[in-house]
């Protein structure tokens, strides 16, 4: 297995990753016996990141990733996503907390190495511009970025977040 540092955290993370999605559905709706098989599997190849999210299977893959490597007793790298409720929007800052929260009970672990966003954070269907009010409130996450990296064991942070503006995408690291 080949592996790449990860951006500027100085974890190496391998480059084939195991995403535990609906897509292939095996950590979704897999037997418990060959969840962990595929696991032990992949850490064999050498593979030590695991992507999943609250919203595959409506959070079954967190808790069935979470019992998998535990019973593989594996020290990996894992990323999820933070899904966002209508309930959450109303308080971005709690309701990531909250969401992040609820991944890590279900995943049974104390601190993942990823948090990504898997929805929008307001209701509005486009940013306009990235200078108006919009553009702003948007901002505005980054006043309670530093109360998520309690979460990350390593001491690291970070994100990337991808804006809509006009009708191209630009990625930018904020």
């Amino acid at each position: 297995m080949e592996y790449r540092v990860f951006g500027r955290t100085g974890l190496r993370v391998s480059q084939v990753g195991l995403g535990c999605g609906d897509v292939g559905g095996l950590i979704v709706r897999g037997e418990p016996a060959l969840r962990t098989r595929a696991v032990a599997l992949a850490l064999s190849l050498g593979i030590n990141y695991f992507d999943t999210a609250p919203l595959y299977g409506q959070g079954v893959s967190e808790t069935n990733l979470g019992l998998a490597l535990k019973e593989n007793k594996a020290d990996v790298f894992v990323g999820t996503k933070m899904g966002l409720t209508p309930e959450d929007k109303k308080d971005i800052k709690n309701g990531v907390i909250r969401s992040l929260e609820r991944s890590l009970k279900r995943l049974d672990m104390e601190s993942v190495d990823l948090i990504q966003l898997h929805n929008r954070l307001t209701s509005e269907p486009e940013v306009p511009n990235l200078t108006g009010p919009t553009w702003t409130r948007k901002r505005s996450w980054s006043r309670w970025w530093l109360a998520l990296k309690s979460y990350g064991p390593r001491g690291k942070s970070g994100t990337t977040a991808s804006l809509v503006w006009g009708k191209r995408k630009r990625c930018k690291q904020l």
